[in-house]
């Protein structure tokens, strides 16, 4: 009996066509060592106006190429297409990277290079030219093309994007004056809601500077007193001192009166002593 073959699973077809557009070795130095591992760029797209670019880094290839896909799908761009081509040119910057794209006619197709093509390729534009003007890194020329399709969305008038965002705050930052489009009585209002909080904020420092004035007078009226008090204190602690000299001077008096009269009391005992020894000094002459 011969052996059943094995049945080919139904091919499931995708909503985006990947292509990778580099895939490189990483390094990254540890306490241990060397780690490596493989840093995937891949773009998708659906050739119906929908593109996206992802980068995933993993200890094998096809583990850093899925996870690009996955993050390429959270950052869907829509690409603008009039006649199978862009509406206008556009030239945008990425770090070191320069990007031109140019719309073409009919039957021209995709002429570019490098990255570009590669994600341009299933965004469904038909007639395009584009150029990479700085740096050689795919990544950046990628980054830089995605930025471009999303430039050319924001002048078309689709949705608007970070892009418009940093636009207006570096005119703001430049100088211009937010107020200008708004009406006069608004801007009154603010004007008038502006001088309110300055009032306000006036009379709070005024108010802590009283504060401020009371609390210094109350402490030098608390080192008055300290002061005061430390004063007396020396003076009572002299005034002991002097009570306790004083003191001694009479304890030192009083034990030298009581040595004198001991002194005297001793005297006339010696000289009764004495007395016998002469009489017998004048009576030895006689016997002889």
């Amino acid at each position: 009996m011969p052996k059943p073959r094995n049945k080919k699973m139904p091919r499931v077809e995708k909503d985006f066509e990947e292509v990778v557009v580099q895939i490189n070795r990483v390094m990254r130095v540890m306490e241990g060592g060397r780690r490596l591992r493989f840093r995937a760029i891949v773009a998708i797209g659906d050739k119906k106006g929908q593109i996206g670019l992802g980068v995933g880094k993993s200890k094998e290839v096809q583990g850093a190429v899925q996870k690009a896909v996955s993050k390429a799908k959270k950052q869907i761009v829509r690409v603008p297409i009039v006649n199978g081509t862009i509406p206008h040119p556009v030239k945008t910057k990425f770090k070191a990277a320069r990007v031109l794209l140019l719309p073409a006619k009919p039957g021209t197709g995709i002429i570019a290079g490098s990255a570009v093509r590669m994600v341009l390729d299933n965004s469904g534009l038909r007639d395009i030219v584009g150029k990479s003007l700085g740096s050689s890194n795919r990544l950046n020329i990628a980054k830089a093309t995605i930025k471009a399709v999303k430039m050319l969305g924001l002048i078309s008038g689709q949705k608007l994007d970070d892009l418009k965002v940093q636009k207006e705050r570096k005119e703001e930052k430049k100088g211009a004056k937010p107020l200008a489009r708004f009406s006069k009585e608004v801007v009154k209002e603010a004007e008038t809601k502006s001088k309110d909080k300055k009032d306000v904020k006036d009379s709070e420092d005024i108010k802590d500077t009283n504060d401020m004035v009371e609390s210094t007078e109350e402490v030098e009226n608390v080192n008055d007193t300290n002061d005061a008090k430390d004063t007396e204190e020396v003076i009572n602690t002299e005034e002991n001192k002097e009570e306790k000299l004083v003191e001694k001077q009479e304890d030192v008096k009083d034990t030298e009166d009581l040595s004198d009269v001991e002194d005297k009391k001793v005297e006339p005992a010696e000289t009764e002593e004495k007395a016998p020894d002469e009489e017998t000094v004048k009576e030895e002459p006689d016997n002889q």
